[in-house]
């Protein structure tokens, strides 16, 4: 931070030659952004190259410096967002997306369910790189190990060793106000599918949200669909950021959650729920129908618990974005638990119906726990509403 305490943002859009009309149609929504190409066009393409030049470029007067990937849409109101995520999380590296089907993602999905507006990122996965912002004296510390890394390729799986090197946390926004485009992938990343924001939100009220609402800084459990492996947990080591990733059914002993309750999930009354497990069904097989279910009911279940903590505002629009959020981040649930391979043959009706069911799944899953006298304290649920800086930078 500066000495009076004001943040001083610089900001880059790292793109490739072929890209750029992309990127300076971003630049164009940045005001000072600058763009910053690969350096070396004619080499297969490399992230970290690119990355590395891209941090560089912090402005000697800025105190944070943030890095944007051509493919994305932001809010209206990104670079305000963005300075008031580095005032509030000051120390931290702050991204600002975060892939459906990541574990990042479901951390994100659980805080948008939940009502908590920030996460705290899972260190042991990659850093979603495609809209970060890290205080001024990291980026060039990252900008220097990127350059001096040319066997390397990956920014986002850098970036993670960077930061658990660095002692550095991340944060994450639900919902988050950059969305991945997805256009042709140069870096060699088509076989990854579709992907998109575990929650994503643009409208008006999401930088009030964002500047006051809770932050959930740690979690005894997270869940997290492996995507066409099945519902999975991740668990948390004691006290620590380790985490086991774990079948759900492995895991179930160590989650407060009554066995009966998930497995014999009793009949769909809801018409709409209904017909949304027909259609998932018959586009996916029995199989992921039954999985989906089970997910859905944890993050209700897990998210309900964590609400008691971290409950929004009572003015709008703290209320109205935690409910879009809420809606969001279970609407993406479904397809993110599909197997990458097969997202793009599901038709339209199968996407809704996708949405429908997980919403469901969460909505009986909540309920559930509401009515349970089930075991859990803030012991295992760690919520802040006032950041301080972390001065390890």
């Amino acid at each position: 931070m500066s000495e009076d305490g004001a943040v001083r943002l610089s900001t880059a859009v790292m793109t490739h030659p072929r890209r750029l009309r992309w990127a300076r149609e971003l630049a164009g929504r940045l005001p000072g952004a600058e763009v910053v190409t690969d350096p070396e066009p004619d080499r297969p393409p490399n992230p970290l190259r690119t990355a590395a030049v891209a941090w560089g470029r912090t402005h000697p007067a800025a105190t944070h410096h943030a890095v944007f990937q051509d493919d994305v849409a932001v809010a209206p109101d990104i670079l305000e967002i963005v300075a008031e995520g580095a005032a509030r999380f000051p120390g931290a590296a702050v991204g600002y997306y975060a892939n459906w089907d990541s574990r990042n993602g479901a951390a994100v999905r659980l805080a948008g369910v939940a009502g908590a507006s920030w996460v705290r990122g899972r260190p042991e996965e990659y850093t979603p790189t495609l809209a970060l912002c890290l205080p001024a004296p990291l980026a060039r510390r990252f900008a220097a190990s990127g350059a001096a890394a040319p066997g390397r390729r990956e920014d986002d799986e850098a970036m993670s060793v960077f930061l658990r090197e660095q002692g550095c946390p991340l944060y994450l926004p639900a919902p988050t106000p950059v969305e991945h485009l997805g256009g042709e992938s140069i870096a060699g990343m088509g076989h990854h599918g579709v992907r998109r924001s575990a929650c994503f939100a643009a409208e008006p009220g999401v930088r009030e949200s964002l500047r006051a609402g809770a932050v959930l800084e740690r979690v005894a459990w997270i869940p997290y669909f492996r995507a066409g492996r099945g519902p999975h947990v991740l668990l948390a080591r004691g006290r620590g950021p380790e985490v086991d990733c774990l079948p759900w059914e492995d895991a179930l002993p160590a989650l407060g959650v009554p066995p009966r309750a998930v497995r014999e999930p009793g009949p769909v009354r809801d018409p709409a729920a209904a017909a949304a497990r027909r259609a998932v069904r018959a586009e996916l097989g029995e199989e992921f129908a039954g999985q989906l279910r089970v997910h859905g009911f944890l993050v209700g279940w897990q998210a309900a618990h964590v609400a008691a903590h971290a409950a929004p505002g009572t003015a709008e629009p703290g209320r109205a974005v935690a409910r879009l959020a809420a809606d969001r981040a279970a609407g993406s649930l479904g397809i993110a638990a599909v197997a990458r391979e097969r997202r793009a043959e599901i038709s339209a009706g199968g996407l809704a119906a996708l949405a429908e069911w997980g919403r469901a799944g969460v909505h009986r899953g909540r309920r559930a726990r509401l009515r349970t006298a089930a075991p859990g304290t803030l012991s295992d649920v760690v919520v802040l509403t006032q950041m301080r800086s972390t001065p390890h930078v």
